[in-house]
């Protein structure tokens, strides 16, 4: 083991195997971590019944991060449980920004909710977040049957992660520059090699 410590530390090359493989290794799993996020099922944050109104919240990713976020909004009658499938559905995004004026954060982006054709009893609402940090979402409902209401949902949005695919294309380049960096050095130590025995032979002969 000493001996090939050593081989190791005397030949850069294999340094630079030895570490690209590393990185190899690591984007293929964070890879695999990055395709189970994206086929991850969508994961209630958010429940409470306030006044007439019950809710229930799912979102895709189920920790978000900055970019795309997906709200599945189910709103029900809290003394029924029916699903309320005239609802009016508004959902405001405060930064975390607080200010004497906005105690909440200051209101950045409104969307409204869509009901889902292929399921009334929910409202899709997708936003884009473009910082990080605590961010309140104000779900504003108005419904002729129940009424009026407002949840306040605090959500904590994380940095966008590195995109796997394009780091995992840069550490395939590197890998290949390693690869013909190293054949090519072999090449010149393989001709060197062969350089020296010749010369051994034709001083012996001599």
């Amino acid at each position: 083991m000493q001996y090939l410590a050593t081989r190791v530390r005397n030949h850069p090359v294999r340094w630079a195997f030895a570490a690209f493989a590393l990185l190899a290794v690591w984007v293929v799993f964070s890879t695999g971590y990055a395709g189970a996020q994206a086929t991850e099922d969508p994961v209630e944050v958010f429940r409470e019944t306030k006044g007439q109104h019950a809710l229930s919240i799912t979102m895709l990713p189920a920790r978000p991060t900055v970019g795309v976020v997906h709200f599945n909004i189910m709103p029900t009658d809290a003394a029924s449980a029916a699903a309320v499938q005239d609802a009016v559905i508004t959902v405001i995004a405060n930064s975390p920004h607080v200010t004497e004026q906005y105690p909440n954060g200051k209101p950045e982006y409104q969307v409204r909710a869509i009901n889902n054709p292929d399921d009334r009893r929910s409202y899709a609402a997708n936003m884009t977040i473009e910082y990080e940090g605590l961010w309140t979402f104000d779900v504003v409902i108005s419904s002729s049957s129940i009424g009026a209401e407002t949840f306040t949902v605090p959500l904590e949005i994380g940095e966008l992660p590195i995109d796997p695919g394009a780091e995992g294309g840069l550490i395939l380049a590197l890998i290949l520059i390693a690869f013909t960096g190293g054949s090519i050095y072999l090449i010149r130590s393989s001709k060197k090699a062969i350089r020296r025995r010749e010369a051994a032979r034709q001083a012996t002969a001599s």
